[in-house]
């Protein structure tokens, strides 16, 4: 095993005896990481899933995941909701997660909705099983009469907010119908913003919402 596998193994392992992860979490992450080829998924990836999932698994409702561009967030973002938190009790069967996007790049979108909502395997159960992942526009979670409507329907137990395109100090929609609209009403729906320019819930927090950042 090289230096390189043996630093990663044993921060995946600290982080898994924070979260008093069981045996079959354990199981489902060696089986993602020895076929790294074909899942896509890589440690770095697993890492921050699992910095994630303490924070919820701690009651934090509003998350800052800071990771640059390119450095696979939408594996992260896959782990955590389909193997992580499941393996936790953190998400039931029948219930789901709602990835927000503003990104207006047609091509990205469809292609966060390929990567995202695709089956996962779980090796434990030996089948293929569907994502708990929902892919939906901004513009299109925050239309009357959503993203109430969505959050009950789906069972929403966390929204992920992908990149932010605003700047720091700027009114986003996106803060503005999350935090004084959404949360009003549904105080305990969690975000996780995940985004190498997390400045919507950046300024939440300057705004005086608490905020963890990873």
């Amino acid at each position: 095993m090289s230096e390189y596998q043996k630093y990663w193994n044993s921060e995946i392992e600290k982080l898994l005896v924070e979260l008093e992860g069981n045996e079959e979490l354990h199981a489902c992450l060696a089986f993602i990481l020895s076929n790294s080829q074909l899942t896509q998924i890589f440690p770095n990836q697993i890492v921050n899933a699992l910095k994630a999932a303490i924070q919820i698994k701690n009651g934090e409702k509003n998350i800052a995941l800071v990771a640059p561009m390119q450095s696979g967030k939408s594996g992260t973002i896959f782990v955590l909701c389909n193997y992580v938190l499941p393996f936790l009790n953190l998400i039931k069967k029948g219930e789901s997660i709602v990835f927000v996007t503003s990104m207006t790049d047609t091509d990205l979108f469809d292609q966060n909705k390929k990567n995202l909502e695709k089956d996962f395997f779980c090796p434990i159960e030996q089948k293929h099983k569907s994502s708990f992942v929902r892919v939906k526009k901004m513009g299109e979670f925050f239309r009357h009469p959503n993203p109430h409507k969505i959050v009950r329907d789906y069972k929403v137990r966390l929204i992920v907010r992908d990149e932010d395109q605003y700047g720091c100090g700027q009114e986003s929609s996106f803060d503005n119908a999350f935090f004084l609209s959404l949360r009003s009403k549904m105080p305990n729906i969690k975000l996780l913003s995940v985004s190498a320019t997390p400045y919507d819930i950046l300024d939440a927090k300057l705004k005086g919402a608490p905020v963890e950042v990873i």
